[in-house]
């Protein structure tokens, strides 16, 4: 399959980042939101929001309203919920893209 991009403009994607203190509350609230049925992936912690133990779960723009109920009705143990607007160059390659998708697909499985 080949993805042919016309548009040299970047393409703005809304992430949400839960920031912990240790990765050990990323690894159970990622299991704890995955019973949830709400997806989530462990990624490292992006600069703009580099205040933690390195490590923290992504959520898609998609899943935030269930990630927001599921915060206000269950204890969980994090440090900050974070919003990040992040860009993607089409000129710079779409090989990260692609790795992104393939990743959320097979956490979904």
């Amino acid at each position: 399959m080949f993805f042919f991009l016309r548009k040299k403009k970047p393409v703005e994607m809304t992430k949400y980042y839960i920031l912990f203190d240790n990765h050990e509350q990323a690894i159970k609230l990622r299991r704890d939101l995955q019973n949830a049925g709400i997806g989530s992936v462990i990624a490292p912690t992006p600069r703009e929001a580099s205040l933690c133990c390195g490590v923290c779960l992504r959520i898609d723009e998609e899943e935030y309203p269930e990630l927001e109920r599921y915060l206000k009705n269950n204890v969980s143990t994090y440090r900050e919920l974070k919003k990040i607007n992040e860009s993607f160059n089409a000129k710079a390659g779409f090989l990260p893209l692609i790795l992104q998708i393939i990743g959320t697909c097979k956490n979904n499985t």
